[in-house]
This record gives structure tokens, sequence and C-alpha cells, in this order.
């Protein structure tokens, strides 16, 4: 029960990331990367807060497991988004777009297994395996649209893909004790406080709340993070909670693929023939990685 509660989640969690993403491009970006992490963290973790009290979830935890969750927020959300946006300004679309089609799972998979000793079966590593073929029908070849590649974007995206899974490692045991709402709540708040800090300290400080005066922009911005904060992250914590850290970073590199869907359904886009290949083989990759999981 607790594997088709995982994957669930982690789909759903894909899916609301896909969504939201397809709508922030359409309101358009009229705030700095830094503000609009700052503003995401804290406003979800106050919406999750909110929820956690009016289901009565414990919001109070042990120090040592408080401590864990601080360390992964502060690893996982402050840096691992500070490192990607470096990396993002060095690395051209396409390098970019193949670190992290599969360096996310190749990453927690390593980590998990050192530290976990977490292995998934055979049919899920085959799963899984399958799943980034599939996707990588679907994204490449990505069109170039300049940029330059330097040594240091490549550290700047290693550096962004080990905390990520180092943070959801970390995070991984304490979920035992607590539940995922608590968790989500203090990651989310703790990576917003450090955030803040790091402005602080590096004189980036400036009138954050500036862009979301304007309504056209502040409204539908509020909307997707609340969906976001449910969808997109509390899920994700879930996922991470039932099943294998490995397979629930791959089921969360579907992203592509349901914007495809969106595209297909909601713009009405025309799949290229490649593209339907990559819909097909990812998800028989999907049902390979639901197999081992269940069974």
């Amino acid at each position: 029960m607790k594997e088709i509660i995982g994957i669930s989640a982690a789909l759903i969690s894909t899916l609301s990331w896909a969504i939201g993403t397809t709508k922030l491009k359409e309101i358009g970006e009229k705030a700095s990367p830094i503000t609009m992490t700052l503003v995401k963290s804290i406003y979800c973790a106050i919406l999750l807060a909110i929820i956690a009290l009016l289901t009565h979830a414990n919001l109070f935890i042990k120090p040592e497991y408080l401590w864990t969750l601080i360390a992964s927020g502060v690893v996982g959300i402050t840096l691992g988004d500070c490192f990607f946006f470096a990396s993002l300004k060095r690395l051209s679309p396409i390098v970019l777009s193949v670190i992290l089609l599969a360096g996310p799972d190749i990453a927690t998979g390593i980590l998990s297994f050192i530290f976990l000793k977490e292995l998934p079966s055979i049919t899920t590593l085959i799963g899984i395996v399958t799943t980034l073929l599939g996707l990588s029908f679907i994204i490449f070849p990505v069109k170039e649209e300049g940029g330059k590649s330097e040594i240091s974007g490549y550290v700047f995206a290693l550096l962004s893909l080990i905390c990520m899974a180092a943070s959801t490692v970390m995070l991984k045991p304490a979920l035992t004790e607590i539940p995922t709402i608590t968790a989500t709540v203090y990651r989310l708040l703790f990576g917003g406080i450090a955030l803040i800090l790091y402005t602080v300290l590096t004189k980036q400080t400036g009138d954050y709340l500036e862009p979301f005066k304007d309504k056209s922009f502040a409204k539908p911005y509020f909307g997707v993070m609340s969906m976001l904060a449910i969808g997109g992250f509390w899920l994700s914590i879930m996922a991470f909670k039932n099943i294998n850290l490995i397979t629930a970073s791959t089921l969360m590199t579907l992203e592509p693929l349901f914007i495809l869907f969106i595209m297909m359904f909601c713009y009405r886009y025309k799949p290229l023939k490649k593209e339907v290949i990559g819909i097909i083989i990812t998800l028989i990759g999907i049902l390979l990685i639901s197999c081992g999981e269940i069974l």
C-alpha cells in the first residue's frame, strides 16, 4: 500500500511542477531568482503550517530531528537552488539539459545506497533506465539558444545535484518519526531563512515585495505557489517517505512528459514522431517501475 501511495505522490508532484512551470512562463518572470525562491519558501511554509494546524498534524518535533530538517532545507533549497541558478548562467541550455536528465538519479542512487543501503529491484532498475531513455526521445535534440559552457558551470551543476540528492538522503530517516507535512514546513521555512541570511551577508537586500505589488503578477503567482505547496513540495516528501529515493527521483524527472501532455491537450500541440516514441517508452518505464515497487 505504501508503495502505491509513494508512486502516486511522486507522479502527482511531478504533474504539479509541470503545470506550475507552464503557468509561471505565462505569467512572466518579473522577480529575480532569489526573490522568487525566498518568497516561495516562506509562503509555502506558512500555507502548509496552516493546513497542518487545521488537520491537527503535530508540528512539534524532537531537537535531533529539528537539526536534520534545518540541514536538509539549507542544503537542498538554499544551496541547491543557488548552485543551480549559478550553473544556469554559465552553461548552454543543451548541456544543462543533459546533466539534469540522469544526474539527479545517479547522485541520489549513489548517496542512498552508501548511507541508507537502498537498492531497487532489478525490475525497478530496468524501469528507471527505460524511463530515462523515453525522456531522452522527448527532450533531445534541444535547440541551442546560445550561452557559453564553462568549467565553473559544470562545477555548480554538479554541486547543485549533490546538494539536492544529499538533502533527500538526510531527510528520509527522519520521515519514519515525523509527519510529511511537518517535515515539508520546516524544510521550506529554514531554506527561506537561510536565504534571507545569505542576502544580508552578501548585501543583496532589497525590496523583495516590489514585484508583488503588481496584481497581474501577484495573484497568479501565489495561485501557482499554493498548488505547488501541496502538490509539488508536500507530495514529493510523501514520495520520498514511501518508496526508494532513486525511484522517487526518477518519477520526478517526468516533468517534460507532463508538459508535453499539457501542450497536446490544452494547446493542441501535435507531437513529433520521436516524441510519440518517447511517450510510449516512458510509459513502459513507469509501468516497470510500478511493478518493481508494488509486486
